[in-house]
């Protein structure tokens, strides 16, 4: 059993309200197992306790009550006297299990006078326990998926996150990212915030914000002033998940082909700062650096039309050409009236508008799905590019004369002059499932990194409209792809996607709007809208649910399709919004990623290998989820993942 606590608490309240609040929670618990109980980020009132006195209370109070303790606090914990806030996990002996330093400065406290380790290689701990192997993040450092990634590739199940959080514009979203991180790394996930704090000398009510989330998008929240809560995370369950291939994320994630990318940058600041204005002249700095100059010709704000396209599946081999090329005809008549009207600056296509995304197809019409860059039908979307004067993005699968034998998942963009600039293959794709033999980069790395560079995995490209980039459907599960574009320049994030009803839409919703928030980036997410199953349906099939939409930089939707079908979504884009955004440290999170906090996670845990279908072109690898069944086992192995309990 969990308990959330929701009480403040110090050091001088151990002994009696801390103390009275476990024995309480304890008189409504069954189980023999000693609960785990998480208190709330420790008041800051009164003098910071040197380390030593902070353990020995809460490692007395473990121990007196019998209980597994899980807390947080600033402490004085160096001779030079600084602060810093540090989490520790006692079990029901006293015994400390685990020491966890914050990472992230104090965003929603408008910094404070304490040091963090957010330039410095961090161990990401974990400790097996009754309960689940346990690890920390405190406060802000949920806001930084990497940081949780790694904990969860280091065997994380249950996340403790000691926070305290407070009431303004971007609480919603920061409960929103507590909700979306389960999902993305199977994991559960408890929040403790208390409801109220001292502040420079006020005592403060806050919000009510603790509560366990799951995987799935289920929450155990507080409904008001509890003074706990009480939770029962099904950590067997878990670990049965765990074991299945798919979608297992943190097995099909493939860990080495990111990993490179956080070689570089070890050496942004020499130590952390510890005060108040050391961190406002340090984040300035930050955002200072990542600041976009005013080009030349940029439209500032503009429209952005989505053609929630319904697609004619490519099933004749006789019909392929007429096929594609009346899909592209019907997606530009979708949206002509609107483009016409209105003078968008882009217009955005699903993925697979061009053939459709049906997976039995024979090795014949998989032969023949590839669109061609220069090709009839790009040929034609370019055309209409140069004719409306409006740049074009869309989703297809591509053939390329380099790669014979081989076709990629493709997101392209075409400028207002019917010039292609800029293309993008899907990196984290339905391959790893085995039901699309499309080929993705990870699977021939070596020769495609030699071939390209390195940072041709992660293309951005600057223009009028701002920089943009472009991901595909699952790639919004992963939030390294995301973030890569980021940290080349991308502002504008396009997502052709192509999405089925299913269990998993609430978290891919919430995912859309992390994704934006936590890279203070619009998420243009273009979906499509159904499926024409043979070439002479007159009535299609609404596999594809639609929902097309725009998700603002700060996480908010802007404007949403409320179904499948035919739509033409239009929405805008103002960069100058977005930019006053990013020169702010804290709504700019991407400002404090550091790799070095986590790059040495990604190079030592392989996930799903590279190179894996880098030889005999027939000879698919992903049949039966085999590779990633591998991953699990050994993940298992080396204590990734736990073995659930025999059946």
């Amino acid at each position: 059993m969990l308990v959330i606590s929701q009480q403040a608490w110090g050091l001088n309240t151990l002994e009696d309200e801390t103390q009275a609040l476990i024995r309480a929670s304890k008189r409504r618990l069954d189980d023999v197992t000693p609960p785990l109980v998480l208190l709330p980020l420790a008041d800051g009132a009164g003098e910071t306790p040197d380390e030593q006195s902070f353990e020995k209370g809460l490692g007395g109070l473990a121990r007196g009550q019998g209980v597994y303790l899980a807390a947080a606090g600033q402490v004085v914990a160096d001779p030079s006297g600084r602060a810093q806030t540090i989490a520790y996990l006692f079990d029901p002996g006293g015994k400390r299990l685990l020491r966890t330093p914050k990472i992230s400065p104090d965003l929603v406290d408008r910094y404070d006078d304490a040091a963090v380790d957010f330039n410095v290689p961090a161990s990401f701990s974990v400790a097996l326990t009754p309960h689940g192997q346990l690890g920390f993040l405190l406060g802000e450092d949920i806001l930084f998926p990497h940081l949780v990634r790694a904990l969860t590739l280091n065997g994380c199940e249950l996340l403790l996150n000691p926070t305290r959080e407070l009431t303004d514009e971007r609480f919603e979203m920061r409960q929103i990212v507590r909700r979306a991180r389960p999902y993305e790394n199977r994991i559960y996930l408890a929040c403790a915030s208390p409801r109220s704090a001292t502040l420079e000398g006020a005592t403060i009510a806050l919000p009510s914000a603790s509560a366990l989330n799951d995987w799935i998008g289920n929450t155990v929240r507080a409904q008001g002033d509890e003074s706990f809560i009480l939770c029962n995370p099904d950590i067997d369950r878990l670990r049965r998940l765990r074991q299945a291939p798919g979608p297992n994320f943190p097995a099909i994630l493939r860990t080495q082909l990111y990993a490179p990318g956080y070689r570089t940058n070890k050496n942004n600041v020499a130590e952390s700062p510890a005060s108040r204005l050391a961190w406002r002249e340090e984040g300035q700095r930050r955002v200072a650096a990542v600041a976009t100059a005013p080009g030349k010709e940029e439209r500032l704000n503009y429209g952005v039309i989505l053609g929630q396209h319904v697609v004619r599946i490519l099933r004749d081999i006789e019909l392929a050409a007429k096929t594609k090329m009346r899909n592209v005809e019907e997606a530009i008549e979708l949206v002509q009236f609107r483009v016409e009207r209105t003078k968008p600056g882009i217009v955005v296509f699903p993925e697979f508008f061009i053939t459709g995304a049906q997976v039995n197809r024979s090795p014949e019409l998989w032969a023949q799905i590839g669109v061609r860059f220069p090709g009839p039908e790009i040929d034609r979307l370019c055309q209409f590019a140069q004719d409306m004067k409006c740049y074009v993005a869309g989703g297809c699968f591509e053939a390329d004369d380099d790669w014979p034998g081989r076709f990629f998942n493709t997101a392209f963009i075409i400028d207002d002059s019917g010039t292609v600039i800029h293309r993008y293959r899907k990196i984290q794709c339905a391959d790893v499932l085995g039901t699309l033999p499309d080929t993705t980069p990870g699977s021939i790395y070596t020769r495609y990194v030699d071939k390209y560079g390195y940072d041709h995995l992660f293309p951005v490209v600057h223009t009028p409209l701002g920089c943009l980039g472009t991901i595909v459907c699952f790639d919004m599960n992963f939030p390294e792809t995301a973030r890569a574009l980021v940290k080349r320049g991308a502002e504008v994030i396009l997502h052709p996607t192509s999405e089925p009803h299913g269990g998993g839409r609430a978290a891919w919703e919430m995912g859309r709007r992390t994704r934006a928030f936590e890279n203070t980036a619009y998420v243009v997410s273009a979906a499509m809208g159904g499926e024409y199953l043979n070439h002479s349906d007159t009535v299609p099939n609404l596999y594809s649910r639609g929902h097309a939409k725009i998700v603002n930089f700060d996480g908010s939707v802007q404007v949403v399709a409320d179904g499948p079908g035919r739509v033409a979504l239009e929405g805008r884009v103002d960069l100058r919004a977005l930019r006053k955004a990013r020169a702010n440290p804290f709504i700019n999170l991407a400002a404090w990623d550091e790799p070095a906090v986590y790059g040495h996670i990604y190079e030592t845990r392989q996930g799903m290998p590279n190179d894996l279908w880098a030889d005999d072109v027939a000879d698919f690898p992903y049949r039966g989820m085999k590779p990633t069944l591998e991953v699990v086992r050994r993940y298992t192995k080396e204590g990734v993942f736990v073995a659930p309990e025999a059946a």
